[in-house]
């Protein structure tokens, strides 16, 4: 876990969205005003606290973490969104959604399964200040849009737990469909048919803002195998899942075949899986202000540092050296 909050560079387009002025915040939280110009943002819990508190004085709009959830849902611009959207169904979302943000906040997010529900938990460390109110509130809206936007069901939670007075809760109540009961952290349980529903993938302004090249195609009648394997990772690696077994069973083969069958086209899966992060990794480097960490994240791997090697090996140099040559040669 570490010890910032990694803020990232879709925070001032977000509160421009919604007629929040970033300035005025920023000013509020006693940070400095050209903090989301960075590519890289770092906050001390208490630093980021700082900013929610000044959000929510700023707007004093009681409805606002509900729009912020709306907004980030339908934008997909969000690593961990983006990621929950490309996972299978909601139980896989949530897992997702923890390991995301054990790297990535000092934050603990536990997903427990029962034999009828599965209830995620979230409680932030690092300081004895109760977290803000508002963020308390995104967190919980953002997992019900997620469950909805993923599955296209109106998907209500069974018990959303807060841990503030109830008379906070009229607001968020009627916008989860169900009444804010008070507890010690942030909670939102699901029925399990809920959280089995499949869900559709991200849409298509989502993928519109990759290259042509990186986009998922909608055809595989005519594609090659090598094709087909390129088109599956595009959607798997968000969602964790990297390995041949993984998309043997995305394209309803079994392992062997899949193995078969990308050997008589002359090549290996290891071979295009490394073609993909290679070129997703560019992407991302050249055309985004993600963090490497966001970037090792959503090419599926276990650690920043397992990235950071992979790319030295694959072009080498490291990731801050080929963004830093794209924004010289701009």
């Amino acid at each position: 876990m570490t010890d910032y909050f990694y803020l990232t560079a879709e925070w001032d387009a977000l509160l421009t969205g919604l007629g929040v002025s970033t300035r005025n915040v920023l000013r509020r939280a006693q940070l400095p005003e050209g903090l989301f110009s960075q590519v890289e943002v770092k906050l001390r819990t208490l630093e980021y606290f700082r900013v929610w508190n000044a959000l929510a004085a700023e707007s004093r709009d009681p409805s606002l973490p509900s729009r912020i959830a709306d907004r980030m849902v339908e934008a997909g611009s969000h690593p961990a969104v983006f990621a929950a959207l490309c996972c299978s169904n909601l139980a896989s979302a949530l897992h997702r959604l923890a390991a995301y943000w054990r790297r990535s906040a000092p934050m603990i997010f536990e997903v427990e399964h029962d034999a009828n529900s599965v209830v995620a938990t979230l409680e932030w460390t690092g300081t004895c200040d109760p977290p803000p109110r508002a963020l308390g509130h995104v967190e919980a809206a953002l997992l019900v849009r997620i469950a909805q936007t993923g599955s296209t069901h109106v998907v209500q939670p069974l018990r959303v737990e807060m841990p503030h007075d109830s008379v906070s809760f009229d607001v968020l109540a009627r916008a989860l469909g169900v009444p804010i009961h008070g507890g010690d952290y942030v909670s939102v349980r699901f029925s399990n048919v809920d959280a089995d529903r499949p869900f559709v993938g991200p849409n298509e302004s989502m993928w519109a803002r990759f290259p042509r090249s990186l986009r998922r195609g909608d055809d595989n009648t005519t594609a090659t195998t090598e094709e087909q394997v390129r088109s599956s990772l595009l959607e798997l690696l968000p969602s964790g899942r990297t390995s041949i077994g993984d998309v043997a069973l995305w394209l309803g083969s079994s392992r062997r075949t899949l193995q078969r069958r990308l050997k008589h086209e002359g090549t290996k899966y290891q071979t295009i899986l490394r073609s993909v992060r290679i070129d997703l990794a560019h992407h991302y480097l050249e055309d985004t202000a993600l963090s490497h960490p966001d970037i090792a994240f959503l090419l599926g791997f276990e650690s920043p540092n397992s990235f950071i090697r992979a790319f030295c090996t694959w072009t080498g140099r490291s990731p801050r050296k080929a963004r830093g040559a794209r924004v010289v040669s701009a």
